[in-house]
Formats: C-alpha cells, structure tokens, sequence
C-alpha cells in the first residue's frame, strides 16, 4: 500500500502540535487535572488549515472536560464560562483577533509548506 507523503506529513504536524500544546499546558486550563488533552481554541476546519497547527491557538483540557463537557452534552453554563475565562487570561484577545483572522482565509500549502512547519514545531 502506498503512502500519502502529504497526508504523513500532516498526521506528524499534529502529533508535534499536541505534544507542544500539552507541554505548555501540563494541566487542564479549567479544573487543573492532568493529563491534559490538546485542544483547538478556534475550530480547525479543512478550509483554515492556517490554524490547525498554531501552538497559540491551543490549551490543555482533560479527558473530562474535553469530550464530555466541552464537545458532549455534560458541560454547563457555569463551566463554559470558566473556559471562557481561562482562555482570556491565557490568551490576549489581539491573539485571539489573529488567529480568527487567519481562520477565515483559505490556506493552501504545499509539500515543502509541510516540511517548513515540521521543522518549526520540532524546534519548539
């Protein structure tokens, strides 16, 4: 079976992403558990690849408040609103502008784009 250079090289991104995430946030932004989980900030949609593998553009979140109250059904007013108050501490709100920003384009890269962003985040 033959391999996907591209797709290869954007599962490593990812890996290299969330390592560098949790690394930053060795606990959960919210209830301070561990071990945490690397969470997108702003949504990584195929079309905003431009965010997908910003290290700002990630926090720590534990298993629990990830998936079950982030993403599932169990999270509440309450909690939301510690998310949302950990995220504005964490992260200034010019960054936040930015991020969006880039978001919103469409973004296209290229073998050597990938390999560009290999080496950045192993840098990290």
């Amino acid at each position: 079976m033959k391999r996907n250079p591209k797709k290869t090289l954007k599962n490593k991104l990812d890996k290299l992403w969330s390592e560098a995430v949790r690394q930053r946030y060795p606990r959960c932004i919210v209830c301070g558990a561990q071990p945490t989980q690397a969470h997108h900030c702003i949504v990584r949609k195929a079309q905003s690849m431009g965010v997908r593998w910003l290290i700002d553009n990630g926090v720590g979140l534990c298993y629990v408040c990830h998936i079950h109250k982030l993403h599932g059904s169990q999270g509440d007013k309450e909690w939301l609103d510690r998310y949302i108050a950990a995220l504005n501490l964490l992260i200034p709100a010019d960054v936040q502008q930015d991020i969006m920003g880039i978001g919103h384009r469409a973004n296209k890269y290229s073998m050597d784009d990938f390999r560009e962003l290999v080496k950045r985040l192993e840098a990290k």
